[in-house]
C-alpha cells in the first residue's frame, strides 16, 4: 500500500478554505516551497542564463530557409519564425508584468484586458512582427532572458511572493512564478518550435538540476493557467511521474474556483 502522503488530495476537500486559512500572502509563499530551488531568485537567474546561452547556439545553427519552413503537421501551425516572435512577444510581456508587480502598479497591456482576449492579444502581437528581421527577433528575445535574469538576481524571498494579477492566468501568480511560467513557456512548451532539428528539442541540453526545475514551474504553470470556468463542476486530481533521469511526481488538481499543481512526493493542500 502506498503512504498516506504519495495518495492524491481530494479536489472536493481541498477546494473548501481550511478552519484556519492562511492570509493570501502566507499561501503564496507556501507555493514556492521546494527542496530544489525552483523558485528562488539565484536559481531562477540562472536558469534564465542558461537558457539563453543555449538559444543562442541554437540560432546560431539555423539556417535562413528554416526560419520559414513550419514546425508544426498541421496545416494552421506556425513558422519558426512566427513561433520566435511569439515567444519573444511573451518573454517581454512576463518581464512587464513582473516589473509592474515589483513596483507596486497594475499590470496594463492594450487590448488585452482579460483572458478571452488572448488568441487576440497572440495574433496582435505576431501581426506587430510580421516585418521584423530575424536578427532583431532574436536580439530582443534574448535581451529578454537577460533583462529577466538581471530583475530577479537580487529579489528577497519576500519580494518573490508578492502576487500580481494579470489577464492571461485565472490564478493570481507570484513574482516567483511569474519568472518560473516565463522559463517554462519559452524553455519547455515552444522548445520544440525553436529547435534546430525536431527530433532534438532545446531542453534535451539542461542538466537533470534545470530540467527538474523546469518541470516543477511548467507543473505551476499549468495550474494558474486552468479555466474554472470551462470545467465547470468538475472536480479531479492528476497525477504524473517521471521514471528517467529527472524523476519525480507531480501534482495536479482541479476544482471549481482554482487549480493548484506542485512537483514533490506530497500532495499539497489546496
Amino acid at each position: 500500500m502506498a503512504p498516506e502522503q504519495n495518495k492524491p488530495p481530494s479536489v472536493a476537500d481541498s477546494d473548501r478554505a481550511p478552519s484556519e486559512p492562511l492570509t493570501e500572502a502566507a499561501a503564496a509563499l507556501v507555493r514556492l516551497e521546494d527542496r530544489i530551488g525552483s523558485f528562488t531568485a539565484y536559481t531562477l537567474a540562472a536558469d534564465f542564463l542558461e537558457l539563453r546561452q543555449i538559444y543562442a547556439g541554437t540560432f546560431e545553427r539555423t539556417k535562413e530557409e528554416d526560419w520559414g519552413k513550419k514546425t508544426e503537421r498541421r496545416s494552421e501551425g506556425w513558422t519558426r519564425r512566427q513561433a520566435l516572435a511569439h515567444v519573444e512577444a511573451v518573454a517581454l510581456t512576463y518581464n512587464a508584468a513582473i516589473s509592474a508587480g515589483l513596483e507596486g502598479r497594475a499590470l496594463t497591456i492594450p487590448g488585452f484586458t482579460q483572458r478571452t482576449d488572448l488568441k487576440a492579444a497572440n495574433r496582435a502581437a505576431l501581426a506587430a512582427r510580421a516585418e521584423m528581421p530575424v536578427a532583431d527577433l532574436i536580439a530582443s528575445f534574448l535581451g529578454a532572458l537577460d533583462e529577466a535574469a538581471r530583475l530577479v538576481a537580487p529579489l528577497d524571498h519576500e519580494q518573490m511572493g508578492h502576487t500580481v494579477a494579470t489577464p492571461f492566468f485565472s490564478g493570481t501568480p507570484t513574482v516567483a512564478e511569474l519568472f518560473g511560467s516565463s522559463l517554462a513557456h519559452a524553455g519547455l512548451v515552444h522548445g520544440a518550435q525553436l529547435a534546430v532539428a525536431r527530433g532534438r528539442p532545446i531542453w534535451i541540453y539542461f542538466d537533470p538540476g534545470m530540467m527538474r526545475r523546469q518541470i516543477t514551474r511548467f507543473i505551476h504553470m499549468l495550474g494558474l493557467a486552468y479555466w474554472p470556468e470551462r470545467g465547470g463542476n468538475l472536480y479531479a486530481a492528476l497525477r504524473s511521474a517521471s521514471k528517467d533521469k529527472v524523476g519525480g511526481a507531480g501534482w495536479f488538481g482541479l476544482g471549481r474556483r482554482v487549480a493548484r499543481a506542485k512537483l514533490g512526493s506530497f500532495a499539497p493542500r489546496m
